[in-house]
């Protein structure tokens, strides 16, 4: 089982991903995968590849809970609770195929994978886990 101190990168990884907001145009979003992401996303799952499987854990397991609220406009607010700590974030997002791209308010862009199937929303993110310095982690987010 994951130790509590490595759950904690879990949600650091997502506290990252969410503070980044993407390049936006003053039109909006001009790739149409942008807005089917429009609406209201809850974390409900983290998948963690383990040899032939996965471990699979609920946000209350790993004391994560996540929010985001996507817009038409390309603009998103996050709200991150991790251990208690709430932590807010807003920013922008953009998408081109398979990937979502976010950008740090001091300019540093992040790009990671990501997949949406009706109204689950996937996102790839590397974390820390006692089995691996880095392993990949798919957040999987529900629309509400």
């Amino acid at each position: 089982m994951i130790v509590i101190k490595k759950l904690a990168l879990i949600s650091f990884g997502m506290l990252i991903l969410f503070s980044l907001h993407g390049c936006k145009s003053d039109d909006g979003p001009t790739d149409p995968e942008s807005s089917s992401l429009v609406g209201t996303w809850v974390l409900t799952k983290i998948s963690i590849p383990s040899g032939t499987g996965s471990i699979v854990l609920t946000p209350e397991q790993a004391q994560i809970s996540s929010t985001i609220i996507a817009r038409a406009d390309g603009t998103y607010t996050a709200t991150v609770v991790n251990l208690g700590v709430t932590t807010n974030e807003s920013g922008t997002y953009s998408t081109s195929g398979n990937k979502i791209t976010f950008v740090l308010q001091d300019g540093t862009i992040r790009a990671t994978d990501y997949s949406r199937t009706g109204n689950k929303l996937v996102i790839r993110e590397t974390i820390e886990t006692p089995f691996a310095a880095e392993t990949p982690a798919d957040l999987e987010f529900t629309r509400q």
